[in-house]
């Protein structure tokens, strides 16, 4: 068995377990597998005597202990196993800084904005976040499993004046800090009953996926015809809701600021600025009665990242407006009182402090200034660590209490030290720094970083390249090596959580903190990479305290514009290929300007340039394109594999539409969000075509992606792509989705239609309202399925595939296709005219139809039905096949024997590629062949009909499926195969009813339980002809379990379970 066999078998095996919440027994393994994939699980093919074993070796599966004592199968993805993008991730990281690479600052993106671009950055992703960075997110999950999004009001204030309609405003009180709620909207799947024929935009609360229209054929026909809509009437400008203020660092230091100072009341105001269809928030303050501020003509691109910039430009004007009004203050004249207040100021401060911070806090707390060689006296001083950074940043760093004694041999003009103004309560400071510093990001808008990590787009590492950042912790690496090549100390003890430690890592030494520890292996991040690595606890040494005065160097990022996609299958993959081990120009918000950045702090929002050429590129543009053309298309598997999907609708043909990146979806309805659609529906006459993307509002208000599928002047129906849905809207109310975001017209649509194979049982039926409705309560939208293809789409045929779900309470693994198909009462037969015209059909395209081959004159060949006993008699049978207690199939116990050895001498004789073939026009209906199935066995087959591309619905009849095969998996069936009575009998439990009048489905699994697979002592109450095949037998019969002491009547146990009644 080759490696990539090995890999299916183990994806698969995954898959059946994924799709059971808290795994499933060990036993019901092989049989779920069976089920799913359509043969044993080999675990004896990989070398294992036992399931057990094979679960043993996978290391993402154990077994744990079950409520009611029994093993159960998990997966539980293992911390220390590595991945293959991991291994790979470490591989380029390895080779980006081998041989101590110091990354080189890039060139600045090139200015070719006009003054009106210089006020906001022409960068498409900058408007598609909805709040600022700061901004703790709503979690906003998947429309298809019932969660929560936010959504802005409308406005029902009336028309403002035509001097607001390109502004609008929101004002806050700063003091309030009042919170604006949204309305908390949630998604459901429609009722078939819901009304379709409003198109209001009110909304009774539930945010769902727009609903299929059932258009009335005595309605007027939509046919498509290409239109211009009229140019809508002026509508009233949109009033947004009032954003909320965020109490980030700026805006708290501000307050506190002007709270000390106590200048008065502090209001905010925030203008939303529209140049066509992009926006800008300008924002301004007022404080007292005589300061005003305002931004403009810079901004933010939210409410939250204009106020940030505001309080941080407010708070600046007014210190130095305070500092030159203030009294020029006298400097300390002792200079040993002066050194014994700024050793007082150090202690306050355990883990160092600016130099440049010293002076600020020394004249606030001793209303005098320091003198003016301050410095240099303090770093002489011996108990003071000075980190020299720069010319211009120091870090001071108090490693020693000092004394009197120390202070007065301290070399400057002493004099007696005043004991008052000396530290008391302590009389040494810890040995050790206890961590590092922060890390002061660069004022400047353009940083120059350097790619260390990048697990997704809100999860990217980087380092600051320059003078004080890169060059100074390639130094203290290299110092690093130096000091733990010949010094190993090891970590005496036990370790906890948080604390810092060395690790060398191949020829490079870390600063890392722990994580985590579980069975002597500790989970670390690596400071300066970004990076978790899972080592042997023994691995880490003591970090010296020289070590962790410079900052940590890995600040986390998040890409601009490619925040809602940041979980999409393979974003990770890309972001390995373009951006790890490289070097960018960086354009952060700018509330993160000249901020101090620490472990907790939250993830800096930027955009990335590539200055490498001539051309500035925009890598958060490019990686949209690449993420939208290739990650974010929905791609089922190869024939036989199997995905989880969600079903997101079921139209009337019974077909079914699944989604396989809910992510996806949420994220282009996030999007969607933050567009004035009010403004936009009707502002431009749209013009249709087949094939373009619009925006389409449902009635309960909320826009949705939509083509036209047809329409007149006024009206269109249109189908909304990600979810397989239709509805009848007003034509002058659709978007061009193109004009209004281009980015989000490139996403393919994210729903795909599919056909569920061998789903309807006869060529004589077909779907009805009543099969739809069983699909739905079997195919929630809340739940995912596992979905199996079985044929690929094919031109304008959509793909075959089989659904599978678990029922509760069981967690049992059921066919979804199965359970419809089994139950005739689902299904509806064709009306008499079609049967009419079906059995003309072929008199009057016979001049059409493909010739018998004048080589064989093949005589059609049946099978004898077996020997049923009359009314009252007794048959012992064995359930092979049950969808509920009125359809299920039997097979006669006494020809079980014969049955299997027909099967062995069918596999003999056919083999892989034997027997005789048949031409086409060689097969017709009503004829037995021997058929191949998927699971690669050969069967007795009845060819029901001929489907279109040499295809052929029919029915196993000695096992009772129903199944679709090619010519080429149809054989010759040599007479003397044809002697032994076909086998599978159709079946309906005698003596009962639905308690509910129609079968639940969890009535169904319990039966199929009762009885799958089983013998029993039947008693035949009654025959007759099925309803909907009436050339084919149904027996009534009760079944009676004797396989013990005692009789067990099947439908007693429902009785008794009150499940069923008895039949009247």
């Amino acid at each position: 068995m080759s490696k990539a066999e090995q890999d299916d078998i183990v994806k698969n095996l995954k898959s059946c377990i994924s799709s059971s919440k808290g795994g499933i027994p060990i036993s019901a393994i092989s049989r779920d597998y069976h089920m799913l994939i359509g043969d044993p699980l080999p675990y004896r093919g990989l070398g294992f005597s036992k399931v057990e074993d094979l679960i043993q070796s996978i290391p993402d599966l154990k077994v744990v202990k079950g409520p009611k004592g029994e093993q159960v199968v998990q997966i539980v993805p293992s911390k220390r196993q590595r991945n293959d993008q991991q291994a790979r991730l470490i591989a380029v990281q390895k080779s980006a800084n081998g041989g101590r690479f110091v990354p080189r600052a890039a060139r600045k993106p090139n200015d070719h904005t006009t003054e009106e671009q210089q006020r906001k950055p022409n960068i498409k992703e900058t408007n598609w976040r909805t709040g600022g960075s700061n901004v703790p997110q709503r979690e906003v999950r998947s429309p298809a499993l019932l969660r929560q999004l936010s959504q802005p009001q409308q406005n029902t204030n009336g028309r403002r004046s035509s001097q607001e309609n390109n502004r609008k405003f929101s004002k806050f009180s700063a003091q309030e800090g009042i919170p604006h709620s949204s309305k908390n909207l949630t998604w459901r799947r429609p009722s078939p009953d819901d009304d379709q024929s409003s198109q209001t935009a009110t909304n009774h609360g539930g945010l769902r996926k727009p609903k299929r229209v059932e258009t009335n054929n005595n309605n007027e026909e939509l046919l498509y015809t290409p239109v211009v809509c009229p140019v809508a009437s002026i509508r009233n400008p949109y009033e947004p809701p009032a954003a909320e203020i965020v109490a980030t660092q700026h805006i708290s230091t501000l307050r506190n600021y002007v709270a000390k100072q106590k200048l008065g009341e502090i209001e905010f105001k925030t203008i939303e600025m529209a140049i066509e269809f992009s926006k800008m928030y300008v924002s301004s303050v007022t404080i007292g009665q005589d300061f005003k501020l305002s931004t403009y003509p810079n901004g933010g691109s939210t409410a939250q990242e204009a106020l940030d910039l505001v309080a941080r430009m407010a708070y600046e004007a007014l210190v130095e407006k305070n500092r030159k009004a203030a009294p020029q203050l006298q400097a300390t004249t002792d200079s040993s009182e002066a050194l014994q207040r700024i050793l007082k100021l150090l202690l306050s401060h355990p883990n160092g402090m600016w130099s440049s911070k010293v002076p600020g806090e020394y004249s606030e707390l001793y209303s005098e200034k320091l003198p003016d060689d301050w410095l240099k006296q303090i770093m002489a001083f011996p108990q003071v660590d000075a980190n020299v950074i720069s010319d211009k940043q120091i870090i001071l760093t108090l490693i020693e209490n000092p004394t009197v004694e120390d202070a007065n041999t301290a070399p400057a003009n002493d004099s007696v030290a005043r004991q008052d103004d000396s530290p008391k309560g302590e009389e040494t400071l810890a040995n050790q720094v206890s961590q590092p510093p922060p890390i002061t990001l660069p004022k400047e808008e353009h940083w120059d970083v350097y790619i260390t990590n990048a697990n997704s787009t809100t999860e990217l590492w980087l380092r600051l390249v320059g003078d004080i950042y890169s060059v100074l912790y390639e130094n203290l690496a290299t110092e690093m090596e130096l000091h733990y090549l010949g010094s190993k100390k090891a970590v005496e003890g036990s370790v906890k959580e948080g604390d810092f430690f060395a690790l060398q890592l191949d020829d490079c030494v870390h600063r890392v903190q722990l994580q985590s520890i579980d069975n002597g292996m500790a989970q670390c991040l690596l400071l300066d990479h970004g990076q978790i690595e899972t080592i042997a606890a023994s691995e880490l040494k003591v970090l010296e305290k020289q070590f962790l005065r410079l900052p940590f160097q890995a600040v986390q990022c998040e890409l601009k514009g490619l925040e809602d996609f940041s979980n999409a299958e393979g974003v990770q993959e890309l972001l390995l290929d373009t951006l790890i081990g490289k070097t960018f120009v960086a354009q952060p918000s700018p509330e993160f300007l000249e901020q101090q950045y620490q472990l907790d702090s939250q993830p800096v929002p930027l955009v990335l340039f590539d200055t490498s050429t001539s051309e500035d590129i925009n890598v958060n543009t490019q990686l949209w394109e690449k993420i939208a053309s290739t990650i974010l298309t929905p791609k089922l598997p190869k024939e036989g594999k199997v995905i989880e999907v969600s079903v997101s609708y079921i139209n009337s043909e019974a077909n079914i539409f699944v989604q396989l990146y809910n992510s996806v979806i949420h994220g282009i309805q996030q999007k969607i969000t933050l567009l004035d659609t009010e403004k936009l529906a009707g502002a431009k006459p749209v013009k249709l075509a087949k094939g373009k993307i619009y925006l389409a509002q449902y009635t309960d208000g909320i826009w949705y992606r939509a083509t036209v599928t047809s329409a007149n002047e006024k009206k269109a129906i249109v189908m909304f792509i990600d979810f397989g849905n239709t509805a009848t809207v007003d034509v002058a109310r659709l978007i061009d989705l193109e004009s209004a975001m281009p980015d989000l017209a490139q996403i393919p649509p994210q729903a795909i239609m599919c056909t569920l194979h061998h789903l309807i049982p006869s060529p004589d039926v077909k779907v009805c309202k009543k099969t739809v409705e069983r699909l739905t309560t079997l195919l929630p939208e809340d739940k995912p399925h596992l979905l199996k293809v079985i044929c690929q789409a094919s031109g304008s045929t959509p793909p075959a595939v089989e659904v599978f779900r678990r029922i509760e309470p069981d967690n049992l693994l059921v066919s979804v296709n199965s359970s419809i198909s089994l139950d005739n009462d689902l299904f509806e037969l064709k009306s008499e005219k079609k049967k009419e015209e079906k059995i003309i059909a072929p008199e009057k395209s016979a001049e059409k139809e493909k010739p018998v081959s004048p080589v064989r004159n093949l005589s059609l060949k049946t099978l004898p039905p077996p020997k049923i006993p009359e009314v009252g008699g007794y048959l012992d049978v064995i359930v092979v096949m049950a969808a509920s207690p009125c359809n299920y199939i039997v097979q006669p116990y006494e020809h079980s024997n014969e049955l299997q050895n027909l099967m062995v001498e069918l596999q003999n004789l056919l083999g892989v590629d034997k027997g005789v073939k048949l031409q086409p026009g060689e097969v017709r209906e009503g004829g037995v062949y021997a058929a191949k199935h998927h699971d690669g066995k050969w069967y007795r087959a009845l060819v029901n009909n001929l489907l279109k591309g040499d295809h052929f619905a029919s029915y196993l009849m000695d096992f009772g499926d129903h199944v679709v095969v090619s010519l080429d998996k149809l054989r010759v069936l040599p007479q003397n195969f044809c002697a032994l009575p076909y086998q599978a009998v159709k079946a309906k439990l005698a003596g009962v009813k639905a308690i509910n009048n129609d079968w639940r489905v969890e009535d169904c699994v319990r039966f199929q339980e009762l009885v799958c697979n089983r013998p029993f002592v039947s008693v035949v109450e009654a025959t007759g002809p099925d309803l909907i095949n009436p050339s084919e037998m149904v027996l009534c019969l009760r079944l009676i379990d004797t396989s013990s002491d005692e009789d067990i009547d099947i439908a007693q146990v429902l009785i008794n379970e009150k499940r069923a009644t008895k039949a009247g």
